[in-house]
């Protein structure tokens, strides 16, 4: 009997450690919410241009994926959802050299996020950015730094998706000379990735120059 007891306090201590995570786990959620967040949860409509103020004054599909406001949770997803839907036609546009999809790659955002945007605006996976020519691979590749990289590792299954949209990124030098390849290689990736970068690119293997 005393031992079926001390196995139930136990159980009931686990299922109170649960519960605490559970708790911690929704405050840092909360603590991490941003006035534009608050403004676009359920049953609340603000305006385009009440949520162009809350972003600062930053195209509000910028904003979402600033690395120091990304999060991954149900409330971000629900005002990345009003965005699309509000300001949908402002896919192609650039911001400080880059379009939501290239700021999408730079974070790591998930694979699901990348695809609404290409379904705003397809030709966005074959667009560089502005300032350095970076392809959204070369962006996806270089988000493995851990003060940009705020939505997880990098996976081979976003890589494939990524080169099966934009073959020719495989071969497309930024300004600083560097390919994809080079950028995998240069941050340390996992010899897979590395693999599957070469194995779809052989001639990348070759010397290179910056034209």
């Amino acid at each position: 009997m005393v031992g079926s007891t001390s196995s139930s306090t136990t159980s009931s201590d686990n299922d109170d450690n649960d519960n605490d995570t559970d708790t911690d786990t929704e405050n840092n959620e909360l603590e991490k919410l941003l006035p534009v967040d608050i403004a676009c949860s359920n049953n609340k409509n603000p305006t385009r241009e009440e949520i162009r103020i809350l972003c600062n004054a930053i195209p509000p599909l910028h904003f979402i994926f600033l690395p120091q406001c990304y999060m991954e949770s149900h409330a971000r997803m629900h005002t990345f959802n009003k965005i699309v839907a509000l300001f949908g036609n402002e896919a192609s546009q650039y911001h400080e050299g880059m379009m939501p999809f290239h700021m999408c790659c730079c974070i790591a955002a998930p694979r699901e996020t990348m695809e609404t945007l290409l379904e705003l605006y397809p030709d966005a996976v074959t667009s560089r950015t502005i300032y350095t020519k970076d392809t959204a691979l070369h962006c996806y590749l270089a988000s493995n730094r851990s003060e940009t990289s705020v939505a997880g590792n990098i996976s081979t299954s976003t890589i494939r998706f990524l080169m099966k949209k934009n073959h020719e990124a495989l071969s497309k030098q930024n300004i600083f000379g560097m390919l994809p390849i080079h950028i995998a290689a240069h941050r340390d990736l996992s010899l897979d990735i590395i693999f599957q970068l070469a194995i779809r690119s052989p001639m990348t293997l070759l010397p290179y120059r910056n034209n």
